[in-house]
């Protein structure tokens, strides 16, 4: 028995280094380098079983989250408030990065890659918020139309005034959805 130590010391300790020189520790000592620098801030969370039989272990996919054990359910709980509170979005050029993005940026670097050309950042970014601006687009003038398709031609007939608050007002809305 040892002393007890919180999880992210146990992530330290075994983030050190191996003593010795043969190509088994080398190689080692290299996956945990790569972790230490690619992982600068890290931490570690013990998870317990989330449930008690084995049978139930190996269908754990089955089972709805409702029903596996309460300390798991809340272990999990805080490991995705922890993630949620920690992380911070990627951003390039000030610019938060979304899901979409991320992927038409991914999809330019291997674009380049399989082309045995070298990506670089500002043009595969471009294209990324290129894509995103043009959804926002799409979506922006698709509620415009919608909004003045059901409300304002339902009106009609009506004034001038009328048409035109209405318009500045799916407009703001549509602007909004464009930002």
């Amino acid at each position: 028995q040892g002393n007890s130590i919180t999880p992210k010391d146990y992530l330290e300790a075994a983030l050190k280094p191996l003593a010795g020189s043969g190509e088994a520790v080398q190689t080692k000592n290299e996956v945990r380098d790569v972790i230490r620098r690619m992982f600068r801030e890290r931490d570690c969370i013990t998870m317990p079983r989330p449930v008690a039989d084995e049978g139930d272990l190996r269908n754990i996919n089955k089972i709805p989250f409702e029903a596996l054990r309460p300390q798991f359910q809340q272990a999990a709980t805080t490991f995705v408030q922890k993630v949620y509170t920690s992380l911070k979005p990627k951003t390039i050029d000030g610019t938060p990065m979304n899901g979409p993005m991320l992927a038409v940026l991914a999809q330019a670097y291997c674009e380049a890659i399989n082309n045995s050309a070298v990506p670089t950042i500002q043009s595969a970014w471009a294209q990324a918020v290129t894509h995103q601006l043009s959804k926002n687009l799409k979506n922006a003038v698709k509620s415009y139309r919608e909004a003045m398709n059901t409300q304002a031609m339902q009106s009609l007939p009506m004034d001038g005034a009328t048409l035109r608050e209405m318009h500045k007002k799916f407009k703001k809305e549509a602007v909004a959805i464009f930002n």
